[in-house]
């Protein structure tokens, strides 16, 4: 078990280390990507399957000084969501959502977050908000190339 949990987090620190390095080369820091085209309805709280073409949840939220993981785990707790994290604190990684697995749809498939549509470079532990931020979650079939 401690085996597969070195591997588990072994992966997600490789994985952060790939985007990271993907988007610095790509020169993609910073640019706006952008995730939901209805924007005038004001929701700042997103999980989009992206596989599916579906909507899990839009809806308005505080925001102000949480950590995007912290402002998920809420709303996932409040709303009768299913999920699973691994990792705590800054490290904090959220393998599953609403029953949705990564690798569920290939070995990139995942759950990915954006703010105001760009995808930063660090855990959602580690990420704080600010009132006017907008949270996004998708679930990708390649989570390394969006």
């Amino acid at each position: 078990m401690k085996r597969k949990i070195s591997l588990i987090a072994l992966v997600i620190i490789i994985c952060s280390g790939l985007i990271m390095i993907y988007n610095r080369y790509q020169n993609k820091i910073g640019e706006n990507i952008s995730i939901s085209s209805n924007k005038s309805q004001g929701e700042n709280f997103i999980i989009y399957d992206e596989v599916e073409q579906k909507n899990i949840l839009k809806l308005k939220i505080n925001l102000e000084n949480k950590s995007v993981a912290e402002v998920t785990q809420e709303v996932l707790k409040d709303k009768g969501i299913d999920y699973t994290i691994l990792g705590s604190g800054d490290t904090v990684y959220f393998s599953m959502i609403n029953g949705i697995k990564e690798r569920s749809n290939g070995p990139l498939s995942g759950w990915c977050y954006y703010v105001n549509g760009t995808r930063p470079s660090v855990s959602s532990g580690r990420y704080k908000l600010k009132s006017e931020d907008k949270v996004e979650w998708k679930y990708l079939k390649d989570g390394l190339k969006n």
